[in-house]
């Protein structure tokens, strides 16, 4: 239960993880959490390619995540988007209706 959180908030508050170094293609984004009932419904995590915004996924992470699995852990996947720059950067505000939980997030 290594994580962060923060209250629902404005979205000024963040979490951001950076990949960098990687050649332009396709990378399958994963996030990791652990659910409770106060925790937001509507986690905004967003998808950078560098500083460009790609794509916003609202999470319910009340909800334990599903889908693939790695290592005995169950990864949720915020979709698969093209990165031209070298750096994918995905950042969790507090911009929603519960606790936010920044855990983990991974590419492939």
């Amino acid at each position: 239960l290594d994580y962060d959180y923060h209250n629902p908030g404005t979205g000024a508050n963040s979490a951001t993880w950076t990949f960098g170094s990687l050649p332009s293609g396709q990378y399958q984004v994963f996030a990791k959490w652990s659910p409770f009932s106060n925790r937001a419904s509507n986690a905004p995590y967003t998808v950078l390619d560098g500083a460009t915004p790609l794509a916003t996924v609202a999470i319910d992470q009340r909800n334990a995540p599903t889908g693939d699995q790695s290592n005995g852990i169950t990864w949720q996947s915020l979709g698969t988007f093209a990165v031209s720059t070298g750096t994918m950067r995905v950042r969790l505000t507090d911009n929603a209706n519960g606790f936010v939980i920044a855990d983990a997030v991974r590419v492939r």
